[in-house]
């Protein structure tokens, strides 16, 4: 975002819209792939292919209920 007051005020109407999905261990359809039963998957369920997707091993990442 540009914080330029020449440009105008800072805008999200150009971020673009995507949605993300997790599993764990197991991966969804059409992910490529194999993971430890207890790494989470982060992919983009609107992509095809296989190759949309990032993973953290145990100890790397903070569960959810930790945080909410």
């Amino acid at each position: 975002m540009s914080t330029d007051p020449a440009q105008g005020p800072a805008s999200t109407d150009e971020w673009p819209r995507f949605t993300l999905r997790y599993t764990f261990g197991s991966p969804a359809s059409d992910i490529d792939g194999t993971f430890e039963p207890d790494e989470v998957i982060v992919f983009d369920p609107t992509k095809k292919g296989g190759t949309h997707w990032v993973s953290a091993e145990a100890g790397w990442y903070v569960p959810l209920e930790r945080i909410r």
